[in-house]
């Protein structure tokens, strides 16, 4: 349930919003906008934004959206996290202490993730979610509903996230996990083939060295099943500048 500040910051919102539908304004300031961090994001991860120049009598939104561009607004296709129903997802930020605003005039929070979640008008059910990739999704500060069409003061600040790393493990030389693996039975694994699509070391070791072993060599990597039971196998591969630690788990059947 909604506190009663988010639901005074909605009915503000929505009460002022149709008002700005019909009489567009404009402003002669553009705002500047400072993250504390844009690049190398992991989803959840909470930045600090710091706006100047707002001017005296306005607001802005500040959201993270998709690939947004300067005019760009809802009723012409921007996605973004946070709307009217999910107020918390989005920072309403004014200098003259709208209702249910925050201070512009104050570095705001604002919490990243790695998808673009866009709701029905219900604010729950979801219509659509788009994820952000490495560098598809910014930081977008537009005009609040008092002046929504007005553009003099877009601002986009783009986002780089950290990718993810696979393996084709199936193409390293590993069965498909959850199979069946005979009691005695190995495998012998390339080391040059066990690698992430980053072109990164992938280590194999095992979980359960009672039910199977792993030995590295210089060149390849030998995994034995020694006995009945479940053989777990963790896979593992260093992050990079730009690509998260790799790190799965695979289960196989012994017997």
């Amino acid at each position: 349930m909604m506190s009663s500040k988010i639901g005074n910051k909605t009915l503000a919102l929505i009460g002022a919003f149709a008002v700005a539908l019909v009489i567009p304004t404009t402003a002669s300031a553009a705002v500047g906008v400072s993250v504390s961090k844009a690049a190398g994001l992991v989803a959840g991860e909470t930045i600090s934004i710091t706006l100047a120049g707002v001017p005296s009598t306005q607001g802005v939104y500040v959201r993270q959206c998709y690939k947004p561009t300067v005019g760009l607004r809802d009723a012409t296709g921007l996605k973004c996290n946070g709307s009217l129903t999910r107020v918390s997802e989005m920072i309403w930020a004014t200098m003259d202490g709208a209702r249910g605003s925050a201070s512009a005039a104050s570095a705001q929070s604002l919490q990243v993730k790695d998808a673009i979640t866009m709701y029905e008008s219900d604010g729950t059910t979801v219509k659509e979610r788009i994820l952000c990739g490495i560098a598809d999704c910014a930081v977008f500060v537009h005009r609040d509903h008092r002046g929504l069409f007005d553009t003099s003061l877009d601002t986009i600040v783009p986002l780089t996230f950290l990718g993810s790393q696979s393996v084709k493990t199936r193409a390293a030389g590993l069965p498909k996990a959850e199979t069946a693996q005979a009691v005695g039975a190995s495998l012998t694994l390339r080391n040059a083939s066990l690698v992430t699509d980053q072109k990164v070391a992938v280590r194999v070791t095992s979980e359960s060295d009672k039910i199977c072993s792993v030995s590295r060599g210089t060149n390849t990597t030998v995994i034995r099943f020694l006995k009945k039971g479940t053989c777990s196998l963790r896979l593992v591969a260093k992050a990079t500048t730009s690509h998260l630690r790799y790190d799965e788990q695979l289960t196989y059947k012994v017997g």
